[in-house]
């Protein structure tokens, strides 16, 4: 009895030493070194870190793992537990004209994007954008630009000029330098010396003396630099006119011309009064001077202006111009007489006419310089019977070949010239013009209208009447056709190449 008691007690203790070595059995990915008869626990969602994946243990032993296992990614996710690379190791970018992409080496995960441009360059992959869709051009004086409306980049470049044009953005030169040719050094634009109004029906062209001046202090600078009045025996700085009296040119009327300020002016003084006609000096046949306010022994400034014209007709890149004031008074020959080598020449032929030779020498010269001269188109000046609208004209002339002329009767009545009726042509003079004797209305249907010659000859017996246009603006005789009237007003016209 007392053996089988030391026996159970020796069984006991056995017992006691193996439950103090009791662990969790195996079945972990663990050490292994846990004791039989308990099984680990793991959770059924995954663990993870940046390269691996695993079933955590749920039980006290927290270090165990199961299936463990290295990811296996597609496009960036793990295909076993879900898990997003995040440090990626991008590979260089793919591109197109709308994005760009990269793909990581360890993952496969593809980032695309649409490229961000600056000036024509995307700011991440540096794709230049190549089909661009530029807009409209800016334009300075030496250079134009465009900008891609997709992309913003900018592409300038200088103007490439062809006749002051720009021949890429049509940017017409402005500040033109010209050269001793009137070509402009930059663009090489012929230099265009002329303005046009903003209703296109009208251009300022050459320059004439026109509006009196009348600030006191003006008129004392310009007396002062024009020095003594002239009288006969001593011109002085002063030129003559060499208008007639008796026929013949004399001293009695005196101009200067005078830049000051950067603006010209030309200044009169006569001793005598213009007569009515050329061919006579009486003093009871004085013109018109003192009638308009001008008087003898008197100087008087006029400014240079520039000479509107108005547009008569337009044809192959030239323009008909006639000037739209009356600039002057001349008398159309300076007597009446036949003259020529056998006194076969009538007063009334334009063509050997005093007033023809002083448009295109004295008023050329003095309204226009040398680029305005290059403009002036040389015309074939129609003086047929047609031209005079007469269906019979015994002094009609040859034709001349003019850079500036007078109407004839024809184109003063030609309506497609814009002369539908006769307030067209009934025209006002400058202070000028009647500084030198041009007639002036005083009625009142009419005052400060004056009478402009015509080239066309009357067909008369005398042979020394010449049409014109009257202060009413009809087209005739006017009663103020004697070839040798000073008063007669001058409205030169020409041809321009635009």
């Amino acid at each position: 009895m007392k053996h089988t008691f030391r026996t159970w007690i020796a069984v006991l203790l056995s017992l006691c030493l193996c439950l103090s070595f009791a662990g969790c059995g195996s079945g972990g990915s663990g050490s292994g070194n846990a004791p039989s008869g308990h099984t680990h626990t793991f959770a059924a969602e995954w663990s993870h870190d940046e390269e691996k994946h695993w079933h955590a243990a749920t039980c006290d032993h927290t270090t165990e793992r199961k299936d463990e296992a290295v990811h296996t990614y597609e496009n960036g996710k793990c295909t076993t537990c879900n898990h997003e690379h995040e440090e990626h190791s991008f590979g260089t970018y793919e591109k197109t004209e709308t994005e760009h992409s990269r793909t990581c080496s360890v993952c496969g995960k593809t980032v695309t994007a649409a490229h961000t441009y600056e000036n024509g360059k995307c700011t991440a992959c540096e794709y230049e954008h190549g089909e661009h869709v530029f807009g409209a051009y800016e334009k300075t004086e030496t250079e134009h630009s465009q900008t891609c409306s997709d992309c913003g980049k900018t592409v300038t470049a200088a103007h490439t000029y062809e006749n002051g044009k720009c021949n890429i953005c049509g940017y017409a030169h402005q500040n033109h330098t010209y050269g001793s040719d009137n070509t402009c050094e930059v663009c090489g634009a012929k230099k265009v010396p002329y303005t046009m109004s903003g209703d296109g029906t009208k251009v300022y062209f050459g320059e004439y003396p026109q509006s009196e001046v009348k600030e006191s202090d003006l008129k004392a600078t310009l007396n002062m630099e024009a020095g003594n009045v002239p009288t006969t025996e001593d011109h002085g700085k002063w030129t003559s006119y060499g208008y007639c009296s008796y026929g013949s040119a004399a001293d009695y009327m005196w101009y200067i011309d005078i830049n000051y300020r950067d603006e010209r002016y030309r200044g009169i003084y006569f001793t005598y009064y213009r007569p009515k006609y050329a061919s006579n000096m009486k003093e009871s046949a004085i013109g018109w001077q003192n009638d308009n306010g001008y008087k003898k022994d008197t100087t008087y400034w006029f400014k240079y202006e520039p000479i509107e014209w108005r547009i008569l007709d337009e044809k192959d890149g030239n323009a008909f111009l006639m000037s739209n004031i009356i600039l002057d008074s001349q008398p159309f020959h300076h007597n009446r007489d036949k003259h020529g080598d056998s006194e076969t020449i009538y007063s009334n032929n334009y063509k050997e006419s005093d007033v023809r030779t002083w448009l295109n020498e004295a008023f050329c010269d003095i309204s226009f310089d040398n680029a305005a001269k290059e403009i002036i188109q040389i015309t074939d000046v129609k003086n047929d019977l047609a031209s005079t609208d007469d269906e019979s004209n015994a002094y009609i002339c040859a034709n001349t070949t003019d850079k500036v002329f007078l109407l004839s009767r024809q184109e003063a009545s030609n309506p497609a010239y814009g002369f539908l009726d006769n307030g067209e042509r009934a025209l006002k003079s400058t202070d000028y013009a009647k500084s030198q004797g041009a007639w002036q209305g005083t009625a009142a249907s009419n005052r400060g209208i004056g009478w402009w010659w015509l080239r066309s000859p009357r067909n008369d017996k005398n042979g020394y009447n010449v049409h014109g246009v009257g202060a009413d603006g009809g087209v005739g005789a006017n009663g103020y056709d004697y070839v040798d009237r000073t008063s007669g007003g001058i409205v030169p016209a020409l041809w321009i190449k635009l």
